[in-house]
């Protein structure tokens, strides 16, 4: 049965949620303060999650994907950031794994759960 935010392409079902839909209740204010939670939401990582993650071409990537190959369940939208903050921090493979496992503002900027887990 699909998930919110599965969809399907000729028969395959893909992760993805829409980055312009809004939160409740935002879990990354509680879990690092009004401080912390300021800095990140008023820096780069604040506007890559409510500017560029929505612009990028999700729908379009999860169109190639092939549905033996490759992690069609992982959400489309932030594989995609992944791949462009990789280009943009100059990150190796290791490195971008890294900061999406472990960073919370990498984690916050892709409109990530903290303590996504991403094989």
């Amino acid at each position: 049965m699909p998930r919110h935010g599965d969809y399907f392409h000729e028969g395959v079902m893909r992760n993805i949620k829409d980055p312009r839909q809004g939160r409740l209740i935002d879990v990354f204010q509680g879990a690092l303060g009004d401080v912390g939670w300021r800095v990140i939401a008023d820096g780069w990582q604040g506007d890559f999650r409510h500017v560029v993650l929505q612009e990028l071409p999700a729908l379009r990537l999860g169109a190639h994907l092939d549905e033996f190959r490759g992690r069609p369940s992982a959400e489309l939208y932030a594989m995609c950031g992944l791949l462009l903050q990789r280009e943009f921090h100059d990150w190796t493979v290791p490195q971008a794994h890294e900061a999406i496992l472990f960073r919370s503002d990498v984690q916050y900027a892709l409109n990530l759960e903290p303590a996504y887990e991403v094989s």
